[in-house]
């Protein structure tokens, strides 16, 4: 194998290929990333068996061939390179990288040893637009459980009904769920490790479509020269609809902003609180906000537009804070039942269907003074 390459093209592909190796394997070539130089491209492909990349860019390619290098420590020399042409030619196991006037020998292992790809069935595939695929797992991974007791509740429901793709996380005390409209969708239902959903987060490119499909027990994203393989999680998912379902009897809209800020207050003695509490009186053209510590006591008003019944609620400040932050829209509405039953925060006006559903926290016939 012999190639010249940018340092700067070599790096990006490298560090997008390093997100697939895990720090806690005990195989040593899985430690590597399999290096293939053919048809003037230079592929990278990395894997700890639940996740694996595969990246690919051009090069000039003199001789064909693969290694395979320890991925932290070409990440580091490649890294440390000047930005200029990177030489990388490999002998009978032995691979020079000289760039500028720096020179390394590596030792390469075997690239007969490095284990194979899973193999997807593309012919069903689903594609959307990179830059929306982005803002629904900003909505939706702040969510994901990390209870592994409850192995479903940590990751990504992906699943599609009559004309819609659904996206779904919860932890126990909070939901949130986007639905995009999509024309006849193939029925679809998969769990989406949250590591997945971090990593392809990191590494997909906004402005190129994102497609992806699955077959058996693996999920495929691929955006331009990149392909991300994944385990998905197995058995059921808690039955979201029936719980976003719920009918309302009050319905209150507040300035996102000023929601939040007032929130952030209330966390400035919450915080110190074990159920961090912000209680809630929901009126007719405000919201009178309070929380109680051993430390002392925080009252703000904010105001509202209520339509329905007055009630007194209260939440963990945290939960109910992020569901608001991670929206974007000038407004929200808060749809409210009752004071121990969940409410849902939803955007006002965005292109995207979301909501974050929030369990109160019971209060024992508190009311704010």
């Amino acid at each position: 194998m012999q190639i010249t390459i940018d340092q700067k093209d070599l790096l990006k592909q490298i560090t997008m290929a390093q997100r697939a190796i895990s720090n806690r394997t005990s195989i040593l070539v899985l430690e590597g990333i399999l290096f293939e130089a053919k048809d003037q491209h230079l592929t990278l492909i990395a894997t700890d068996f639940d996740l694996s990349i595969i990246t690919k860019t051009s090069c000039d390619v003199i001789e064909e061939g693969s290694i395979v290098l320890n991925s932290s420590l070409i990440g580091n020399i490649v890294r440390k390179l000047p930005d200029d042409t990177v030489y990388i030619k490999a002998v009978d196991g032995k691979v020079q990288i000289r760039c500028g006037n720096a020179l390394f020998e590596l030792i390469s292992l075997d690239p007969s040893e490095y284990p194979a790809l899973p193999v997807v069935d593309a012919s069903t595939s689903f594609s959307l637009p990179g830059e929306l695929m982005a803002k629904v797992i900003k909505y939706t991974l702040f969510s994901v459980s990390a209870d592994e007791s409850r192995p479903t509740t940590m990751g990504v429901l992906m699943e599609t009904d009559a004309d819609s793709i659904h996206f779904v996380s919860l932890d126990g005390y909070r939901l949130s769920r986007a639905r995009l409209p999509y024309e006849n969708p193939d029925p679809f239902t998969v769990i989406v490790p949250s590591r997945t959903i971090s990593e392809l987060n990191r590494i997909m490119d906004v402005e190129q479509d994102l497609t992806f499909c699955q077959e058996g027990g693996t999920i495929l994203f691929e955006f331009g020269n990149t392909k991300l393989y994944s385990r998905l999680i197995e058995g059921r998912f808690i039955d979201y609809k029936g719980i976003l379902g719920t009918k309302y009897h009050t319905y209150t809209t507040v300035n996102r902003h000023a929601f939040i800020d007032a929130l952030d207050r209330m966390s400035l003695l919450a915080r110190e609180d074990k159920a961090k509490l912000v209680k809630m009186a929901i009126g007719r053209d405000s919201i009178e906000m309070q929380s109680n510590t051993e430390l002392g006591n925080v009252y703000e008003k904010i105001a509202c537009e209520t339509e329905g019944e007055d009630l007194n609620i209260a939440f963990n400040t945290r939960y109910i804070s992020d569901g608001a932050k991670i929206i974007e829209t000038e407004k929200i509405r808060i749809n409210l039942k009752g004071p121990v039953d969940p409410c849902t925060v939803v955007p006002v006006e965005d292109e995207l269907d979301y909501t974050h559903l929030v369990l109160p926290v019971k209060l024992k016939n508190e009311v704010i003074q």
